[in-house]
């Protein structure tokens, strides 16, 4: 208002005066409604800004809703998984054969391994997980519910990042296999090596990870395509999950050797 005032007293004939002529009342129509458009627009451009605001608090509040949902069921998840766990021991005490017992052992051994891998992706804005960093710790791990004397593992991993989709299936993986050769490679009380190896392949986009022990070596004929063991078909499903191919050599006791994709 003092703007169009002072552009009347100073610049619209005649000057110095609030007298109006035509030409004069012409241009304060323009002015006037230039300026209502302008505050139409200045009013239209705060409330957008301020539905922006609260729509970004909005979204703000729901990521952390979701974060904390997220966390709350992996926690939740990771719990029940222990508690199966332990009912399964508790099964376990109570069953004289040692066939059953022995199958209730490993599935009790898979379903803590979950629980624990279940932790492991707690945070759900991960890309990534560190799967070398994770493998030393997976092996003591399985090395000490397997019971086994004697037997050293030996672990080397470069560089190896996998996606949280593919992280659960290459610790099931590994764990089936380092499982296999302890039980089978070093049956007779044997003491060994297992030696077990993650890194880049010599293919581009491609990771290997190998477990190799010295102990008594796959049985004569044998074939992964038909064996029986539950264990082994449980790496073969979770390898072909994952886009990778699994494969088994004996040559001075047993080489499980694993290829897949960067990532998946």
């Amino acid at each position: 208002m003092v703007c169009g005032l002072a552009a009347l007293y100073f610049f619209i004939q005649p000057y110095h005066s609030f007298v109006l002529d035509y030409g004069g009342a012409v241009a304060m129509a323009f002015y006037s409604c230039v300026v209502a458009i302008d505050i139409a627009l200045i009013h239209g451009i705060t409330r957008s800004l301020e539905r922006l605001r609260q729509e970004r608090n909005r979204s703000a509040d729901l990521s952390r809703r979701a974060e904390i949902m997220f966390a709350e069921l992996q926690h939740r998840v990771s719990n029940n998984l222990q508690t199966v766990a332990g009912l399964l021991l508790l099964q376990e005490s109570e069953i004289e054969d040692a066939k059953a017992r022995h199958a209730l052992q490993e599935a009790r051994n898979r379903i803590t391994l979950l629980g624990k891998l279940h932790r492991k992706l707690h945070d759900s804005s991960l890309a990534t997980v560190d799967f070398g960093a994770f493998l030393e710790e997976l092996s003591r791990d399985v090395i000490q519910a397997a019971g086994v004397k004697g037997v050293e593992c030996a672990v080397s991993t470069n560089g190896v990042d996998v996606s949280p989709r593919q992280f659960i299936p290459l610790a099931l993986i590994m764990t089936e296999l380092l499982s296999n050769s302890l039980e089978h490679g070093f049956a007779d009380g044997r003491c060994g090596t297992v030696r077990i190896a993650c890194g880049k392949a010599a293919a581009p986009g491609e990771f290997i990870l190998s477990v190799e022990d010295d102990g008594a070596g796959l049985p004569p004929g044998f074939d992964l395509q038909k064996t029986r063991s539950l264990g082994l078909y449980i790496a073969k499903s979770l390898a072909q999950q994952i886009g990778g191919h699994l494969s088994m050599t004996s040559d001075r006791g047993t080489r499980s050797t694993l290829r897949f994709p960067a990532s998946a």
